[in-house]
């Protein structure tokens, strides 16, 4: 059983070092994606949208789906790893 207990270590050790451009967390993705989505409802209340508004927002939700996109498959990327770990033994 030590086998998995080692690739679990060097699994969460290389997730600490081999992020060299932090991804950040899917769950602060999706809180700036939801305030940029308030924002510009805010504006449509107000009435000030424009075009850009709209293409900027696009922008947003095409960036924001990348990042959370490589962490998913930073995740199971290491749950794979662990599961050929886990078959060793």
């Amino acid at each position: 059983m030590d086998g998995p207990i080692k690739e679990l270590e060097k699994l969460r050790a290389s997730a600490e070092s081999s992020t060299k451009v932090k991804i950040p967390s899917a769950e602060s993705s999706l809180a700036s994606l939801l305030q940029s989505l308030y924002e510009v409802k805010s504006r449509i209340a107000a009435g000030t949208v424009t075009e850009d508004t709209f293409a900027l927002l696009s922008q947003t939700v095409d960036t924001k789906k990348k990042e959370i996109d490589e962490k998913q498959k930073e995740v199971y990327n290491a749950i794979a790893r662990l599961g050929k770990a886990l078959d060793k033994v």
